[in-house]
């Protein structure tokens, strides 16, 4: 092995899709603060319209698997209905403990139509 590349830090190349899957019209979200459950390409998500914007996130909570998509909105944050975990709806994270965090889904508007991208989970 060539010395020149000890201690080289390799990154695998995230694969970038421009996959989106078509899940319901903008309007069946119209409410403030609304949320719901949906299920795309097998995944658990739960959609939400918060502040005017859209965010969607993995709808099992990493703590005891609860249903993210039942619980409380307000501020950027949904909390647990099981066990009152707080999580921030803009990137996931945990708001108690940062390491822990739901799956992000990126969420798109095209011709009134919300989708939601696979694929690119953060």
């Amino acid at each position: 092995m060539c010395d020149r590349w000890a201690g080289f830090q390799w990154h695998a190349m995230e694969k970038q899709s421009n996959k989106f899957e078509v899940i319901l019209p903008l309007a069946s979200m119209a409410e403030e603060s609304r949320h719901i459950h949906i299920r795309a390409d097998g995944e658990a998500i739960a959609l939400f319209r918060h502040a005017g914007e859209l965010f969607a996130l993995g709808n099992r909570c990493v703590h005891r698997g609860g249903s993210i998509g039942d619980g409380e909105v307000k501020e950027r944050t949904v909390t647990c209905p099981m066990h009152e975990w707080i999580f921030s709806l803009d990137d996931g994270r945990c708001i108690d403990n940062p390491e822990m965090g739901l799956r992000r889904y990126p969420v798109t508007v095209e011709d009134g139509i919300i989708k939601v991208n696979i694929e690119n989970a953060q």
